[in-house]
Order: C-alpha cells, then sequence, then structure tokens
C-alpha cells in the first residue's frame, strides 16, 4: 500500500492466467487502500498456451522483459506519466 501512495501507478506481472491470480488480489487491496492508484496487470490470458520454450512462450504472450516494459511504457505516456528511464539490461 505505501509505493501505491506514494506513486498511484502499480503494474503487477504473473507467468500464468491473470483471473483470480496475483492482480486480482493487488486490484481489491488497491480499492480499499488506495482507490486514487492506477493499476495494470500483465500476464496470460485464459487461453491454451502453445507448448514451447519458456522465453518463446513469454514473448508469444507478451510477458517478456522488452514486451512488458514497451506495454508499460505506452500505458504511462497515454496516462501523461513519463516512464521511468530503463537501467541496465531487462532479465
Amino acid at each position: 500500500g505505501a509505493v501505491a501512495r506514494r506513486s498511484l501507478f502499480v503494474v503487477t506481472l504473473e507467468d500464468h492466467a491473470l483471473l483470480g491470480g496475483f492482480g486480482s488480489a493487488v486490484l481489491e487491496l488497491l480499492a480499499r487502500e488506495v482507490p486514487l492508484c492506477q493499476a495494470r496487470l500483465v500476464g496470460l490470458a485464459d487461453a491454451f498456451v502453445e507448448h514451447a520454450d519458456q522465453r518463446d512462450q513469454w514473448r508469444t504472450a507478451r510477458i517478456d522483459p522488452e514486451s512488458v516494459a514497451g506495454d508499460v511504457e505506452r500505458w504511462l505516456a497515454k496516462l501523461g506519466r513519463p516512464a521511468p528511464p530503463r537501467s541496465g539490461t531487462l532479465h
């Protein structure tokens, strides 16, 4: 709650289905504790994921580091907030 109160922006990332996941629990907390906070949930849709190397699956689902960073930057820009500078290499 303290970080959300300071920034009013939260992004959650999970490598499984969003429905009923960690992000949902965060949204419940924010609704109760920091209702003005903007949140972006990143994770898998409730759909079948093709078998592949984990990195390929993440890239296809757009939860690889590069995709997430780009999506969050675009989200923040749409909200009129600059994204923090990227530090180092994304892993």
